[in-house]
């Protein structure tokens, strides 16, 4: 009877030595390198075999399922990303474009600079547009400077491309002398500005060219010069570039003030400030013809 009892005793001892071995099996689990998977612990009671089999490889069960994403969370954190992304990309694009707009602002501005000190070096006079005929200059080269046909005139700015709006194609100067910022020219339709002088130069009507003499302008704070411009003529191979000249109530060969900055337009004026002008700001400065910002000619 005794033994019974001493039997029993020592089955007790023995469950809770095995209760405590599992405890400590799954911490001790990876400095057991050398041990078997399914380590096996035979406790020997006199008459009496108790086996444990399993807890480390259990324990590493349950650490791999915890550390692995379900499809579910994956597609979860796929869907958290393409939110994000959906909202952020309007406002980097919108900063994008401001960042672009501040350039053109600047660049209008050293414009400015380079017209005023050229119309300081002769006496009020500014640049033509263009020539017909015998003088092919534009205007953008009295200020790159000119060296050629017995012409030697100074340089002002060295970087073509400061005529170039980093916004609208060619986005930099490429080469080509009208895909650049506009000049306001004289409308054909509207007639010619008191300040601006026809000149004939040569036989023939085509030999042609027109100065302006800041002079005579009565109010250059509300005097167009330079601006952003586009091509809006959709048959021509330069549609949707930037315009070397524009008119204020016409499109010549579908040139244009174009409002691309937020539906605006960076506007140099003779008095050489710059400011960017909505619809209603250019109407308010005599321009009846833009194009807006999806391309289109608009007349107000």
């Amino acid at each position: 009877m005794e033994k019974i009892q001493d039997a029993g005793f020592m089955m007790q001892d023995s469950r809770r030595l095995t209760a405590r071995l599992c405890k400590e099996a799954a911490p001790q689990q990876a400095d057991s390198r050398s041990q078997p998977m399914d380590a096996i612990f035979h406790f020997l009671v006199p008459g009496i075999k108790f086996q444990v089999s399993g807890f480390k490889h259990q324990a590493s069960c349950i650490r791999h399922r915890a550390s692995v994403f379900t499809l579910i969370e994956l597609l979860v954190v796929i869907a958290i990303i393409s939110i994000l992304a959906a909202m952020l990309l309007p406002a980097l694009k919108q900063a994008k474009e401001k960042a672009w707009s501040i350039v053109c602002i600047n660049q209008l501005k050293q414009i400015g600079l380079a017209k005023g000190a050229y119309v300081g070096d002769y006496g009020e006079w500014h640049p033509y547009v263009w020539g017909d005929g015998v003088y092919t200059f534009y205007w953008q080269q009295f200020y790159w400077g000119i060296d050629s046909g017995g012409f030697h005139l100074p340089t002002y700015i060295k970087n073509k491309s400061m005529f170039v709006c980093p916004s609208q194609e060619p986005k930099a100067y490429n080469g080509t002398l009208w895909l650049t910022y506009g000049e306001c020219q004289g409308d054909f339709f509207g007639g010619w500005p008191p300040w601006y002088y026809k000149m004939q130069v040569g036989p023939g009507v085509g030999n042609l060219f027109v100065l302006r003499n800041l002079l005579k302008v009565s109010n250059p704070s509300t005097e167009v010069d330079d601006a952003d411009t586009m091509n809006s003529n959709v048959a021509s191979s330069y549609y949707g570039k930037q315009w070397y000249y524009f008119m204020k109530h016409s499109f010549p060969e579908g040139g244009g003030i174009h409002t691309r900055h937020g539906n605006s337009a960076n506007v140099l004026f003779v008095d050489y400030h710059v400011e960017p002008c909505d619809a209603g700001a250019l109407k308010n400065y005599g321009v009846n013809k833009y194009v807006n910002k999806a391309g289109a000619p608009i007349s107000q």
